[in-house]
């Protein structure tokens, strides 16, 4: 028989028995479901990390302290704000240098009668903030340079802080208000949503001298931020930071930094390899969800075949060989995989867009996930369909015609 014929008579089979078939499919398309989900939200994931380490530019390095362990205890020494200041005046001529500190990560802002929830962080920093972590601002401007160390009490908010205090009024040159400090709003950050918790929707970017002046104690880190002109020159102005830094923290030729230099991608690099752990485990799971549905695909065919004795008979006897059966029996499981593996994928699919769409990943079609699990349905319609196939074709005819 040819193979169209084998695959005619498989729909056949399954629309004579359509309660079967129904359950069968629906075996194999919940492992695949699950397979193709689980990959899927993980793709999802690693997108919305890529699209959120990606906006500090990939020709951005950091200067950070170097943590060491010491029995129980964690200690640093941490960057001094006289560090951070000398660092940037010697290096700016080489490139973009921004200085930040978390002043609250808690904080509630007041307007008028209008309050936020205690979620909003308060970024202490200079003008050089929004280059280095690439974002724009919707309306007004950045504080200068001047405004940056002076003490005045200016801020840039969120688009997310906007609408919560303002709604659709205007906001720039308005006053917000956090504890007993006043700030007046001149400008208001673009939108970008909070993938991966990344976010600056609900950030309020001030002065890092105000920062410094009403909230910062004096044990705080200072974060230290970098643009290279361009890549090919990252390298070797990360050798010079590493001098230049060296020299501020009056370290002698002999003794290691204490402190380290990270470029952006190398956090991308870590992130990414705590996610391929993760999608081990979820190969795993979704490995033993699929050996299930398989296992249950057998056992149906295998009940199929019990329940068709008399019709291997009647076609045996009408001249079909044991290879003509067994291919039946196999082109019957293949064709329940491959229909159980569309559905399951089309909803794989599905559950990692609205994984997607929750980390403001965009809508995306995981290609490389779709033709692998058409292809394991394939293989697992066959090797679900060889034992059922082979018992089928070894069913004696003159048995089964007497079987009832």
């Amino acid at each position: 028989m040819k193979p169209a014929d084998n695959i005619a008579l498989a729909f056949q089979s399954l629309s004579n028995h359509k309660q079967r078939a129904v359950i069968t499919i629906l075996i194999i398309s919940i492992g695949i479901m699950a397979l193709v989900g689980i990959f899927s939200a993980i793709e999802a994931l690693r997108r919305s990390v890529e699209i959120n380490f990606s906006e500090a530019g990939s020709n951005t390095f950091n200067i950070e302290p170097l943590w060491q362990g010491r029995g129980r205890f964690r200690t640093n020494r941490l960057i001094t704000y006289r560090e951070a200041m000398e660092f940037k005046k010697k290096f700016s001529s080489k490139a973009v240098v921004c200085i930040k500190v978390t002043a609250l990560g808690n904080a509630l802002l007041r307007f008028e009668n209008k309050k936020t929830n205690p979620n909003v962080e308060v970024i202490g920093t200079d003008e050089n903030y929004l280059l280095v972590n690439a974002a724009t601002l919707e309306q007004g401007r950045m504080f200068s340079g001047e405004e940056a160390f002076s003490g005045r009490p200016v801020a840039i908010i969120g688009k997310e802080i906007k609408s919560f205090l303002f709604g659709n009024l205007p906001c720039l040159h308005r006053t917000v208000q956090f504890g007993n400090v006043k700030f007046r709003v001149i400008g208001v950050l673009e939108s970008k949503g909070s993938g991966m918790g990344f976010g600056m929707d609900r950030s309020m970017i001030i002065p890092i001298s105000v920062a410094r002046q009403y909230f910062i104690k004096t044990n705080t880190n200072y974060d230290i931020s970098c643009i290279s002109p361009s890549l090919s020159e990252m390298n070797p102005l990360m050798d010079e930071a590493t001098g230049y830094f060296r020299n501020i923290r009056k370290l002698k030729v002999w003794q290691e930094n204490d402190f380290e230099i990270t470029k952006s991608d190398n956090l991308v690099s870590i992130v990414m390899k705590d996610i391929s752990m993760i999608t081990g485990g979820a190969a795993f799971i979704g490995a033993i969800t699929l050996f299930g549905a398989g296992i249950g695909l057998m056992n149906i065919m295998l009940i199929s075949v019990q329940e068709r004795y008399r019709e291997i008979g009647i076609r045996k006897a009408m001249g079909a060989t044991r290879r003509d059966i067994a291919i039946q029996f196999l082109s019957e499981s293949v064709v329940i995989g491959i229909l159980g593996g569309v559905i399951g994928i089309a909803l794989g699919v599905f559950i990692g867009n609205v994984v997607s769409i929750v980390l403001n990943s965009g809508i995306f079609i995981p290609w490389k996930w779709v033709t692998g699990g058409v292809l394991l349905c394939l293989v697992v319609g066959i090797l679900s369909g060889w034992i059922p196939a082979r018992r089928a074709a070894s069913v004696d005819p003159i048995e089964s015609l007497r079987y009832e």
